[in-house]
């Protein structure tokens, strides 16, 4: 009996690799390490690509925040420029000049004052190198830009405070003014002109119609003075005239009183030359002595034993104060 033995089926893979030549193998193995490099080339190349790209953006980021960030500058220092220039202008300057009495609200001033001390922020560069960092400059320079606007206004408003304030106070003033001016002006033209001015609320027309008003006050003073200097002049010329007369009326009175004493005297005399006897005899006094020891030898004092001025002289002089004076 004749035995019949069959291969078994084989894969054909396995049997082409036992079956296959060995050049052939070395020729797969080739493939496979050019696969691989190819493949490592490709890596390489898009990684190599990648970092490009990537430093691409980041290139792009930072130049975008450079730039973002010396535009916020730009408009900070815009902004400490416009509180500087209000800060150093010709209305802050004369607003902060004032005194507390110039206005008539003393908060106003405080308020100027303290608007006036906010001062310029820091300096900011836009010179890092990463783009958070240029951001993060760039946003602070966005606050202080804010902050300078604010103080800006604030500056602002102060001033604008005072100078309302300065000129409620002008207004007030004007009023008591022209008040104060009713009769007391030269001109009643300029008290109208300063009430026009009070209803303007303009600080340059009300101050020279004061002014005017002002003038005109002292221009009556001056003429009211002169007129009572005038006056008191007068008064005192006819006061002294008056007395004037009055001393001379005096003057005629006691000259018309003398004459009428001395020819009293002669009269006296006389009769007591006639009647010696008579008129020692009425008088009931002593005899009189008869003194001639006159240095002038003309002029004769007579008194009584009583020592008594009795007014008796030689004919033709006056006894006055107990002394004989010779007329001339």
């Amino acid at each position: 009996m004749a035995i019949t033995i069959k291969k078994a089926n084989m894969p054909k893979t396995d049997r082409g690799k036992e079956n296959a030549p060995a050049a052939e193998r070395r020729g797969a193995t080739r493939e496979r390490g050019t696969a691989i490099i190819a493949i490592a080339a490709i890596a390489a190349v898009s990684a190599a690509i990648g970092y490009t790209i990537h430093d691409a953006c980041e290139r792009r980021r930072i130049s975008e925040a450079r730039e973002a960030c010396d535009s916020a500058i730009v408009e900070l220092s815009g902004a400490a420029n416009g509180y500087t220039s209000l800060l150093e202008a010709d209305g802050t300057t004369a607003a902060s000049q004032l005194e507390p009495n110039d206005v008539k609200d003393l908060k106003t001033i405080d308020s100027l004052k303290k608007a006036m001390l906010a001062g310029n922020p820091a300096a900011m560069k836009c010179d890092a190198s990463k783009a958070v960092e240029l951001n993060s400059t760039a946003a602070k320079a966005r606050k202080e830009t804010e902050t300078m606007k604010a103080n800006t206004e604030a500056l602002n408003t102060a001033v604008k405070a005072v100078e309302s304030s300065k000129l409620d106070k002008t207004v007030d003033d004007a009023s008591q003014l022209l008040n104060d001016s009713s009769g007391k002006v030269q001109d009643p033209k300029t008290r109208d002109e300063l009430a026009k001015a009070i209803e303007t609320r303009d600080s340059e027309t009300i101050g020279k119609a004061m002014k005017t008003v002002g003038e005109s006050m002292t221009a009556k003073k001056k003429a009211d003075e002169e007129e009572a200097r005038r006056k008191a002049e007068q008064e005192a010329a006819a006061q002294a005239e008056a007395q004037a007369r009055a001393a001379q009326q005096t003057q005629r009175s006691h000259s018309n009183g003398w004459n009428g004493s001395t020819r009293s005297q002669s009269r006296a005399y006389s009769n007591s030359q006639n009647h010696p006897q008579q008129s020692q005899t009425n008088s009931g006094s002593p005899k009189p002595n008869w003194n001639t020891d006159s240095p002038a030898g003309g002029n004769h004092a007579i008194t009584g034993g009583d020592n008594t001025d009795h007014g008796h002289c030689t004919p033709g002089a006056v006894c006055i104060g107990g002394t004989c004076n010779t007329c001339p």
